[in-house]
């Protein structure tokens, strides 16, 4: 059987100018049965409206060295066409027109074209050099032989019927698999090859070995993106004993792309506020988990998806800040997956301590003699309290103070507890203050860490008697307390009017807040609340934040990732009238509540354009309803 080949296995580009058009060839060779050119052009020059037509032929020429060709200037009497490899050169592209579609266009690479020979006479077998020539009438104008797109090859033109075989079955990327060779004579060595796009790479040497192993490289994945096995060709050249090549055979070779070959995804997580390498974990609701990833492709394969997750959370952000609402071991898993159907996940466990705001669990009252045994009619109060301050490795802090104010007027008089300082859970803490018998006192207990403060409700302490007094001038009245001012009524009990009350000459309010039995704020002063005495309670907070973005795609608008806002004191049930408010200078952004607890709310922001984190995003958030049932 006769062979053409490569000597070596060169592609090669030249170019020419026919008129105002530029053709560039590439030409190479092929170990078939048949000497046949492959080759791409294309028109680098479209300025001539006028032209209509090209014609595109293939011809060979011998050339003298380093062996006389044993045959004349053959050249094709038809168009090439892009089809597979015939014994004669088959019908062709003839572009009539801009519309043609197989005209590639102007600076564009055409499809394939093909033309092949065959050659029959053994008794002229050898190595030769030719020059595949692409010629080219334009308009009927044929061009002049310096014009010709020439390149030459040296090819060998062999009897094959002396080349050794071999027997190779299917395997798998990285695997070992046996070559067994059948030589044609015992005098005969070979070599084999394998073929990786239009290049070859060596399995073995010129040996004389007939049992071989091979382990096909992870790189000939690239070969197919978006399948899990491939088919690669392995060649056998025959060399007699003075080292000639006398004959080459082909085989293929079907091998499995592993599971192992698949994208590598590199996932870190990290505290934007530090917190983490201050109390060494993260916090709960205090903490964000910064989670990063970058993929790397396997072998040339896209990546089709990647995406994070934690718990509910999920985005396909490479970069996003999640809200730690457990504590405990948290998982941040990412996931990718490539165009060969691979998957591949990554996880970082992180450690979140427990936290809640310090609390009050309990709080008493009452007169007292100076030792603090209870005494109703005693001139000292005592307060006793129980609290709770999440201790987070004991990095946190904790301090209480206790607030008096007399008779319900004036400003609160403040005493730190600094002998609780560090306590995490003091249980019945107890202070002790002078009481003015005839005076009646409210006090409350607060309680601070590192991120807010806390205070009890107002708690009261009765006058040690209650009198109605009659001040010296006749004309001032006191009742729970002594009468000091003239033509003035003082009540220093809780009073309650079973009737309605009419005043007549106005009402002059004076340091009385009216129905409001505690206030108070977090540490930052972002976040307030107020309790009335019939079981309301309102909480609001203002603030603004860049560090939020609005991007992720979502039906015809643009929305964010899911937000928490943590209410400084529980309510007692769900019945909860909320609003939150986000507003940008784009006027176009606004806020959607998907959740109500007692302890929270949970909202995204959304916007008809996408808003990177960056931009300053005002939040207001303002909720009514019951601290007491």
């Amino acid at each position: 059987m006769p062979y053409a080949g490569p000597l070596p296995y060169p592609p090669s580009e030249m170019g020419i100018d026919i008129s105002k058009c530029k053709f560039l060839g590439r030409i190479q060779l092929n170990a078939d049965q048949n000497l046949w050119a492959k080759f791409y052009y294309r028109i680098s020059d479209e300025s001539d409206s006028n032209k209509t037509s090209y014609d595109l032929f293939i011809e060979i020429e011998p050339v003298v060295s380093p062996n006389s060709y044993p045959y004349g200037i053959y050249k094709s009497t038809n168009d090439i066409n892009g089809g597979t490899p015939g014994n004669q050169p088959s019908q062709a592209i003839k572009r009539s027109s801009h519309s043609n579609e197989l005209y590639p266009g102007p600076s564009q690479w055409s499809s394939p074209c093909w033309a092949g020979f065959t050659y029959s006479d053994y008794s002229k077998m050898g190595t030769y050099r030719v020059s595949f020539n692409i010629v080219s009438d334009y308009l009927g104008i044929s061009i002049p032989e310096e014009k010709k797109i020439k390149v030459l090859v040296d090819f060998l033109f062999q009897d094959n019927s002396a080349a050794s075989s071999l027997t190779i079955g299917n395997g798998e990327l990285g695997v070992s698999m046996p070559i067994t060779v059948t030589r044609y004579n015992s005098s005969y060595s070979h070599s084999i090859s394998y073929e990786k796009g239009e290049t070859e790479y060596e399995i073995a040497a010129r040996t004389t070995a007939t049992s071989l192993t091979w382990t096909p490289p992870d790189d000939l994945a690239e070969l197919n993106t978006s399948g899990n096995d491939l088919r690669v060709k392995v060649y056998i050249r025959t060399y007699d004993s003075s080292g000639k090549q006398v004959g080459v055979r082909y085989y293929y070779t079907n091998l499995k792309i592993p599971e192992r070959i698949k994208p590598t995804i590199s996932l870190t997580v990290t505290d934007p506020s530090s917190l983490a390498n201050q109390y060494g974990a993260y916090i709960q609701s205090k903490s964000k988990a910064r989670a990063h990833f970058s993929v790397t492709s396997a072998y040339g394969a896209g990546i089709v998806l990647t995406e994070m997750q934690l718990g509910t959370q999920w985005t396909k952000e490479s970069t996003y800040d999640f809200t730690l609402d457990t504590s405990g071991t948290v998982v941040i898993i990412c996931r990718t997956k490539d165009t060969r159907n691979r998957e591949s996940i990554a996880q970082v466990q992180i450690n979140v301590a427990p936290y809640h705001p310090p609390r009050i669990t309990s709080i008493d009252r009452y007169r007292c003699n100076a030792d603090g045994s209870p005494n109703g009619e005693g001139s000292y109060a005592r307060v006793v309290f129980s609290a709770e301050v999440s201790p987070i490795s004991n990095k946190n802090s904790a301090q209480y103070k206790v607030q008096v104010r007399q008779n319900s007027l004036g400003d609160w008089t403040e005493s730190v507890l600094s002998g609780l300082s560090g306590n995490y859970s003091p249980t019945d803490a107890s202070f002790i203050f002078g009481a003015d018998p005839v005076s009646g006192y409210d006090v409350r207990v607060g309680v601070t860490d590192n991120f807010t403060e806390q205070f009890s409700g107002i708690r009261q302490i009765p006058p040690a008697a209650a009198i109605l007094e009659v001040d010296a001038t006749g004309t001032g009245m006191a009742i729970g307390q002594m009468a000091k001012e003239p033509g003035v009524l003082r009540i220093n009990l809780p009073t309650f009017f079973n009737h309605d009350v009419t005043v007549g000459g106005g009402l002059t309010a004076d340091n009385i807040k009216f129905g409001i039995v505690e206030s108070g704020a977090s540490k930052d002063g972002v976040k307030h609340y107020i309790k009335f005495a019939d079981g309301t309670m309102v909480q609001w907070a203002s603030a603004i934040t860049t560090q939020m973005s609005i991007s992720t795609a979502f039906h015809s608008i643009f929305c964010s990732g899911v937000k928490y806002y943590d209410f400084l004191v529980p309510f007692v049930d769900t019945n909860i009238s909320v609003m939150v408010n986000a507003s940008t200078r784009y006027g176009s952004t606004w806020a959607s509540v998907t959740e109500v607890t007692t302890s929270r709310i949970r909202f995204q922001m959304l916007d008809f354009e996408s808003r990177v984190s960056g931009i300053s995003i005002m939040l207001n958030f303002i909720a009514i309803g019951r601290w007491l049932p």
